[in-house]
């Protein structure tokens, strides 16, 4: 209903002695406009429903369930020094350079470089994310359950696997690059430990190409 007819619904209420009384009328419509407010509470929901939500009202939401749009790691695309072993001295793109090779780049992997923001996600993705994360921390931690939740993600590129021996194990099938094919959203689960861990369960996450 809109505003105007919630007034008129609810002045129609008063009994029959006031229903045509003008100063009945406009004090029952008074009182239902301060409640109504203009359906501001109803525009409230709706802004943080997370299917609808954006920018803001996201982060807000995001902050329920414990995640930000912001995921953290070092930077796999920046090169690192590294000192070498003899087995693989003739490397060109790592370890010290000397006067024959100084093209070689680098820098030294330094504290920040751990915890520096390798990616954000857009609103579509974090959206994802912040749904994820809500059933993730309401669900019973099954296999089955967990499976259920990855199918709904990720279909079948992402699965988990129960040893059978107190540990699991999460497999993400690529077919080229496992960092370029690997979902932005997954990035960010696995960058934010937010995989489903079943209480006492030890877990890995590895990639295998198909």
């Amino acid at each position: 209903m809109t505003p105007d007819q919630l007034i008129q619904y609810y002045a129609a209420l008063l009994i029959v002695q006031y229903v045509v009384k003008p100063k009945a009328l406009a004090t029952i419509s008074a009182l239902v406009t301060d409640v109504v407010a203009d359906m501001i509470y109803s525009q409230t929901e709706a802004a943080f429903d997370i299917p609808t939500a954006v920018g803001a009202q996201l982060d807000i939401l995001g902050e329920y369930v414990g995640t930000t749009r912001f995921f953290y790691g070092v930077d796999t695309t920046k090169r690192y020094w590294a000192k070498l072993d003899y087995a693989n001295l003739t490397d060109p793109n790592y370890g010290w350079s000397d006067y024959s090779n100084l093209d070689v780049g680098g820098s030294q992997l330094a504290y920040p470089d751990l915890f520096s923001p390798v990616g954000t996600l857009s609103d579509d993705d974090y959206r994802n994310l912040i749904a994820y994360q809500a059933t993730n921390r309401s669900m019973e931690c099954t296999i089955p359950n967990i499976d259920a939740l990855l199918l709904t993600y990720f279909g079948n590129d992402f699965y988990v696997t129960d040893n059978k021996d107190m540990s699991i194990v999460y497999t993400f099938k690529y077919h080229t690059d496992p960092v370029a094919e690997k979902p932005v959203l997954l990035q960010a689960i696995i960058a934010m430990d937010l995989l489903p861990r079943p209480a006492g369960v030890s877990m890995t996450q590895i990639d295998v190409m198909i």
